[in-house]
């Protein structure tokens, strides 16, 4: 996806958390709007609502188009969730009469670009050697082997991808199926992503009047890593400050310690490829299901249901060799996730024109969403036996308290959105959205968002059809507002944690709870408002296009998490406070130098 969308659309950063390998995308469309409540835009597959941690289970094989909406008009339709933009993707369906198939392969390779430049073992040494007092024996190479770490810890990857699909439509049937597999190997030694998947489009209309749509993926997805990012990992954990930062050579003996000269914390990099573990496995099951009905020529009602399902269980081990298993004879730890999200929509779609040159369409409707996730884990210390590692657990001495976590939200919406269209020249849009979220209290619950924008098309003017070279002038206006509502459930409530015994009058220990946050009623919607005009110029038919936008965004009610002091008990509170703003101006230069019959040459930028 990165690939696709990168240097191609104005406004939109794209990059990658880290350089591991089947790590999540990093987007920003115009800028961060927000600072701790989620910076991410939604991204809608096929009309649904796909949250970012999913796109690694996504196939980009199976995309047919993807599409950014950056101003406040064309996002306000999807209210709180389009604060930060909305990306959408859509998938590919049967387009041909006949069945046709698709088989494709491709096998790549990557290494490390470049070493970082680091002392050798008899630099090493000798920078020892050099704070040495008199009297005390120098290091020498003797008992020593050089060794080279960021060489030893990197390999040239080889990664794997295959795919192959079906696709067809007949008079009332379009169909789309395809099977894949990736394997994806990291630069770094013992990282690897194993992805399996499968989807089926089907499109079905049943009369002249219902039609029925179905889209389902599933996806298994297998990963190694070298490094945690959960309750076990800090900094010890990073196999690239181990292999850049350990004393560049192996002891034939032990030496007074073993872990390192200068940091106590460091520890051999073969212990991280020998003695860790870092392991997990991802079921994703994504589908939808909608009907449409049309009532009347110009009214059509659809009913749209998608469920996302996943499961994650990830298991983490540190052995004897590494520092973090060394204090604790063994650590090791397994956590599990499991979300269920729900999406259902009915909504009244119309399209009418009348008097020949006015045009009218729009929806309205309703839309509820349901998400549910459990979070558990359990950490282990103090093996007997390394042999069983993380599957082990339960033979540890020693079991911290198993962790579980229920967490549920909530959203409710109530849209509409209006499109007047005058003799294919003027454009009126007109947007309302209405909000509201199990994550406030009741007297914020909900919020409004709306917005608007014009369009001219002055092509279609009669006084420029002597400008045959213009194929397309269009000046675009619009203003919107939409909100944010990325926070954790429960924010507005006071929370408890257990764990705490507290003494009785008889001297006696009982069980008991503390609490955990401040409660903040008062917590609401945080809003965006933006400003946006543009032109979009066409020349030769569209061979040549000039795209131009400027925008100004406002964001303010920022949600944020503070410090509070020490006296008072807590760490943080979530607020609202400050305002962030973004402005801009993009513009998008494409033209098709090359348009055959089989091929086509298109550049831009």
């Amino acid at each position: 996806m990165a690939e696709a969308m990168v240097g191609k659309m104005p406004g939109v950063q794209v990059s990658q958390s880290t350089g591991a390998p089947g790590s999540s995308l990093q987007i920003k469309v115009r800028g961060t709007g927000t600072i701790t409540a989620g910076t991410s835009p939604l991204y809608v597959v096929d009309g649904v609502p796909l949250a970012k941690e999913q796109l690694n289970t996504f196939n980009m094989n199976d995309v047919e188009s993807i599409e950014v909406l950056k101003d406040a008009s064309s996002s306000a339709i999807y209210g709180s969730r389009g604060s930060n933009g909305v990306v959408l993707i859509t998938t590919k369906k049967g387009t041909t009469g006949k069945p046709s198939v698709m088989v494709s392969a491709n096998v790549t390779m990557s290494k490390l670009a470049r070493e970082i430049p680091m002392l050798n073992a008899e630099e090493y040494i000798a920078f020892n050697n050099a704070f040495k007092e008199d009297g005390d024996t120098p290091m020498t190479m003797e008992g020593r082997t050089p060794v080279n770490w960021q060489k030893e810890s990197t390999r040239l990857a080889v990664s794997q991808n295959y795919r192959a699909s079906v696709s067809g439509k007949s008079q009332k049937t379009g169909y789309y199926l395809a099977v894949g597999y990736a394997d994806q190997e990291g630069v770094i030694r013992k990282t690897n992503v194993n992805k399996y998947d499968i989807r089926f489009n089907l499109d079905q209309e049943i009369g002249n009047r219902i039609t029925l749509r179905s889209n389902s993926f599933f996806s298994t997805i297998k990963t190694s890593m070298t490094s945690g990012t959960d309750k076990l990992a800090n900094t010890r954990t990073s196999i690239v400050r181990h292999m850049i930062s350990y004393k560049p050579y192996r002891s034939a003996v032990a030496e007074e310690n073993e872990s390192d000269l200068y940091d106590e914390n460091l520890t051999t990099p073969d212990a991280w490829f020998t003695d860790y573990d870092d392991d997990s496995e991802e079921n994703v099951f994504n589908t939808n299901l909608s009907l449409d009905i049309k009532a009347l020529k110009w009214l059509t009602f659809r009913v749209k249901g998608g469920m996302v399902y996943k499961n994650k269980e990830r298991a983490m081990w540190y052995g004897l060799l590494t520092h973090t298993g060394a204090e604790a004879n063994g650590k090791a730890g397994v956590a599990g996730l499991t979300s269920r999200s729900y999406n259902t929509e009915a909504l009244a779609l119309f399209n009418h024109t009348f008097k020949k040159k006015h045009t009218m369409n729009g929806t309205v409707g309703v839309v509820y969403d349901n998400k549910d996730v459990k979070r558990t884990g359990v950490v282990g210390e103090n093996f007997f036996s390394p042999e069983l590692r993380a599957d082990g657990i339960s033979n540890a001495a020693k079991l911290y308290p198993y962790q579980l976590e229920k967490t549920g939200e909530q959203l409710f919406s109530v849209l509409a959105r209006g499109v007047y269209n005058y003799d294919n020249r003027y454009v009126l849009t007109a947007t309302f959205r209405a909000d509201g979220s199990s994550k406030f209290d009741k007297s914020n619950r909900f919020s409004y968002f709306p917005s608007f924008a014009l369009a001219w098309r002055i092509n279609q003017e009669k006084w420029m059809r002597q400008f045959d070279k213009i194929s397309n002038l269009k000046l675009r206006a619009g203003w919107g507002q939409v909100g944010n509502q990325a926070i954790s459930p429960y924010q507005t409530l006071g929370g408890y944690v257990g764990g705490n015994n507290y003494a009785t009058a008889e001297g006696m220990l009982e069980p008991g709870i503390i609490p955990e946050r401040i409660p903040n009623p008062d917590l609401k919607w945080e809003t965006s408002e933006q400003y946006n005009v543009g032109i979009d110029l066409g020349f030769f038919d569209q061979r040549l296009t000039i795209t131009a936008d400027a925008y100004l965004k406002t964001t303010k009610d920022l949600l944020q998490q503070i410090a509070l002091p020490y006296a008072s008990g807590y760490t943080t509170m979530w607020i609202n406070n400050g305002k962030i703003e973004n402005k801009g101006i993009e513009l998008t230069i494409e033209g098709t130098p090359v348009a055959k019959k089989h091929w086509n040459w298109t550049i831009g930028g």
